[in-house]
């Protein structure tokens, strides 16, 4: 970009702002033009290349759906979520890039030409009301320089997307500049490109769901290994992993978070739905790899493929023939943040059970990802998670042999210690079946030093497993999903 105009973008000595926005958009600029002083006209020129095109077609990342040329020009998805503008007839549409009037820009504190934000590169700021953990207080709207107004925009090609009905989901990987311009060349770049998969390993319309699918694919490109691969690729992928921290004992220069940005009403009045960090990518790499490492132990081939589909499951038809993912945007939303999921697996467990057709059962590695997700993240013990999960199996087999499903559902429902052991102890009587003495190790509110209602979870949960699983005609006393 050599032609001189009087509007200039500034890159010379480009720094990171803090607003997240901006600074995706600042490392695309840097990556694609390079720093300089560059003509306004020619940025905006490449800007209308990348975000403009032909209207109505849907993208590789999104659910589904075929490209159905419409004859307008508009905005590109993602940023078709925001800026709802097309063209008919297939007349010409730009990326606007001008200033207004001299002064100095509220967001970087570069002094020169400037001009007020719009909702088109900076919907964050404009929506102030929603998007306040980027700029609080701005409702009275903000200046803006060149730069910055050009990072708005580039913005959208400097973040992962996945789009579904009126959701749109964007993802912003945040850090250092130079870092985020790297992760842009080595991962970002080449994923819009069709390089790596854009898609997560799974949707629906809640922002957790969406976001743990799209970090579980992440990981799946960062943890692979093709042995076909040529030496450019396996060192982007090592790059990758020097820049997201996941690579022991190196670390990053800067923790890199990953910052969800949510959109729905999709093209007319959009708003953020919910706004999240996450800040410890390395730690859920930690606990990926060590989920793939039990289920490879297991005997399984396709871990990686188990694992999602262990999260996939948690799906129910409604009577209307719609999918209700409330189970899973729940869990999802725990694990994320290390939370604790097992109620919510324990609902979604009973759920199945209650509103399946009879032979439904949890999907291969359950029980795995609940034990290792037990001893990872809550540093319980593996004797007393091994001494839950054979319990588990032997009541709910010997439940499914007696019809005594009841039984399960009583445990379920304790809602205290009291009933808990009640439940267990019934459970021995009725069905001559022996308690684990480190089940009843009651000390306070917790069993063997783990809160009481996490045991309670876990044994239901490899109860109505096994139930299940005897249901549809399952095999040894060893056979665990």
């Amino acid at each position: 970009m050599t032609r001189t105009t009087r509007e200039l973008v500034d890159l010379t000595a480009a720094t990171a702002t803090g607003n997240p926005w901006i600074d995706a958009g600042l490392a695309v600029l840097l990556a694609e033009c390079g720093p300089g002083m560059h003509a306004a006209a020619d940025v905006a020129g490449w800007l209308t290349t990348h975000l403009i095109g032909p209207a109505g077609g849907q993208s590789a990342s999104s659910a589904s759906g075929s490209n159905r040329p419409t004859g307008k020009v508009g905005w590109k998805p993602p940023a078709s979520a925001v800026v709802n503008i097309t063209s008919p007839g297939g007349r010409p549409l730009a990326v606007p890039l001008k200033s207004a009037r001299s002064g100095t820009c509220e967001l970087c504190g570069q002094t020169g030409r400037v001009a007020d934000a719009a909702m088109a590169f900076l919907p964050m700021v404009v929506a102030s009301k929603n998007f306040v953990n980027f700029a609080s207080g701005t409702r009275r709207g903000l200046q803006v320089c060149l730069r910055c107004m050009a990072a708005g925009y580039a913005a959208y090609l400097g973040c992962l997307w996945w789009r579904r009905g009126p959701h749109c989901y964007m993802f912003l990987l945040h850090g250092l500049l130079d870092q985020m311009r790297q992760l842009y060349r080595t991962y970002i770049g080449p994923a819009r490109a069709g390089a790596w998969s854009l898609s997560p390993a799974f949707g629906g319309d809640g922002p957790s769901e969406v976001t743990w699918g799209l970090i579980l694919t992440m990981f799946r490109a960062m943890h692979a290994r093709d042995p076909q691969a040529d030496a450019a690729a396996v060192a982007a992928i090592d790059e990758v992993h020097r820049l997201l921290g996941l690579s022991a004992p190196a670390a990053p220069e800067a923790p890199i978070s990953l910052i969800v940005l949510a959109v729905t009403k999709v093209g007319r009045a959009p708003r953020v739905r919910q706004l999240s960090v996450i800040s410890h990518l390395p730690t859920l790499y930690e606990l990926y790899k060590a989920w793939i490492q039990e289920l490879e132990h297991d005997g399984v081939t396709d871990a990686h493929d188990v694992l999602t589909g262990v999260f996939g499951q948690l799906v129910v038809r409604t009577r209307g023939g719609n999918s209700d993912t409330r189970w899973r945007e729940r869990v999802a939303r725990e694990i994320i943040h290390f939370g604790d999921p097992f109620p919510f697996v324990e609902e979604f467990v009973f759920e199945l059970a209650s509103s399946s057709p009879k032979g439904k059962r949890l999907a291969i590695g359950t029980t795995t990802v609940v034990d290792v997700y037990a001893r990872e993240v809550f540093a319980m013990a593996q004797e007393l998670i091994d001494r839950i999960a054979s319990y588990g199996y032997r009541l709910g087999r010997v439940a499914a042999e007696q019809q005594k499903m009841s039984l399960l559902y009583d445990l379920r429902n304790a809602r205290s210690i009291e009933a808990y052991l009640e439940v267990i102890n019934n459970a021995q009587f009725q069905l001559q079946l022996p308690v684990p003495k480190e089940l009843t190790d009651v000390r306070g509110e917790s069993i063997g030093g783990v809160p009481w209602q996490r045991v309670k979870s876990l044994v239901a949960i490899h109860a109505m497993n096994a139930y299940l699983y005897h249901q549809k005609g399952g095999g040894s006393d060893g056979e665990r999903n």
